[in-house]
């Protein structure tokens, strides 16, 4: 139900590329994802990922997979975006925002709220239908539309989408490193999400705050299996795990 793959290619341009690409399959039942917040308590702190990870897993339930979550201020600790852990409400969602948030109902749903300017909110739930959610910032993809994009810039990416099967797909793009992986651009997200047969695609914080893990074994221990551009790996401010119950 959760697999996780590793592409690396040269590109077009004669650039090296390194991704890793999650799929978390909601048809089965016990698949699901979930919101991680540092040190798993309501204090506003930062973690690094593996030990975030670490913290939030929950009897019964087994984190296979866990990727770098919203962009936050260093100042106060802040996500710039809503953050839901659990039903619990650390910031609410911003009624009429277009900042895309990706998140997991009450009953298990996953749903991309907040849509771009101009377009028909496919999802509606509020606060209280809202198990998980997390913020992310320009939308890539929108009910099968592409989203006008003005950030040219070529960087590490993390980001959420999902198809119509309820496939939710996250990439993660190592960058910032010419001998191991040049980074990407929106636009570029945007035609693999497309690709990949995605309806619904975000961006989510990017640079030095990129980082995939990966259970290993079956032990309850999380392995950093991308590059990240950031060494000692950057401590942040929530993550997104993908999580059976089985």
């Amino acid at each position: 139900g959760i697999t996780i793959t590793n592409l690396k290619y040269i590109n077009s341009a004669d650039k090296n590329m390194s991704m890793h690409i999650i799929v978390a399959d909601f048809s089965y039942k016990h698949v699901t994802a979930q919101v991680l917040n540092p040190f798993n308590t309501h204090e506003k702190k930062f973690q690094q990922l593996p030990a975030i990870v670490k913290a939030n897993e929950e009897p019964n339930t087994k984190i296979w997979a866990a990727v770098n979550g919203d962009f936050f201020s260093w100042s106060n600790m802040e996500t710039s975006g809503p953050f839901i852990y659990d039903g619990y409400v650390r910031k609410s969602n911003t009624p009429g925002s277009t900042r895309g948030a990706f998140g997991i109902t009450r009953t298990g749903l996953p749903v991309f709220l907040n849509p771009p300017a101009g377009e028909t909110s496919v999802f509606t739930y509020g606060d209280n239908l809202l198990r998980h959610l997390i913020g992310g910032r320009e939308w890539l993809l929108y009910n099968g539309k592409k989203i006008t994009i003005t950030d040219n810039s070529v960087e590490p990416r993390t980001t959420i989408g999902m198809r119509e099967d309820k496939k939710v797909i996250s990439i993660v793009v190592d960058g910032r490193e010419a001998s191991h992986s040049n980074g990407m651009s929106l636009a570029q997200l945007q035609s693999v999400y497309e690709a990949l047969g995605a309806k619904f695609a975000i961006n989510l914080d990017g640079g030095g705050s990129s980082i995939a893990v990966v259970r290993q074994n079956n032990a309850a221990q999380w392995d950093v299996v991308n590059q990240p551009s950031e060494s000692p790996y950057r401590a942040i401010a929530n993550a997104l795990g993908f999580v059976s119950t089985k």
